[in-house]
């Protein structure tokens, strides 16, 4: 069997069932890594936040640009449905809902990325925001998301949801439907996850 020709300028595959590498390229190269920055959101908000809690929506998360589940001002939305749209419509309005929930501020939620991401072994990573957007000192590799995904992957809450390729989530007392972004679930027979960007 011959080496893959990729056109993505890094890759790391891993099996996770036997803790092997099987192939990897610039696995350790620092880039951007956009809406994977979910899956640590989704760690952090699972360890330190309770899934029943009802969460009012600022304008701040309300107003952030890019993918989301349609958030308003004032909304109200518990923390488990804000993971749901986190991770199956990737929502970056969910992301700063929870990072201003769990730690108060984007920033203070950043250090919690931080400290996961090395306690998971992903120590050429650094966390800016909780949704990926590009920032300067917004960074990961591909190894690193590996870790990370495999860290998804062995939460039983959270492997639950990443699979999913819809699902119902309730805002202000109403049901909402939300889809997968992850193509690779409808596409791929036996995919379970994680997140793309």
């Amino acid at each position: 069997v011959g080496v893959p020709n990729l056109n993505a300028r890094a890759a790391f595959l891993y099996d996770i069932t036997y803790d092997r590498v099987l192939y990897e390229k610039n696995a350790k190269q620092k880039r951007a890594n956009a809406s994977t920055t979910k899956m640590i959101t989704a760690l952090v908000a699972y360890e330190r936040g309770n899934l029943e809690d009802m969460i009012e929506v600022s304008s701040n998360a309300a107003n952030i640009g890019g993918s989301s589940i349609s958030l308003k001002t004032g909304d109200r939305i518990s923390l488990n449905d804000l993971i749901h749209g986190l991770l199956i419509h990737s929502g970056n309005d969910a992301a700063v809902a929870i990072a201003e929930y769990i730690a108060g501020d984007v920033e203070h939620f950043a250090v919690l990325m931080n400290e996961k991401a090395e306690e998971i072994g992903a120590v050429d990573t650094h966390f800016v925001t909780p949704h990926g957007l590009d920032e300067e000192n917004h960074y990961s590799t591909a190894y690193d998301l590996a870790m990370i995904a495999r860290a998804v992957l062995e939460n039983e809450f959270l492997s639950q949801i990443i699979c999913k390729t819809e699902a119902e989530i309730i805002i202000n007392g109403k049901p909402r439907k939300i889809s997968t972004t992850n193509e690779m679930l409808t596409t791929y027979e036996g995919t379970n996850g994680v997140k793309t960007g």
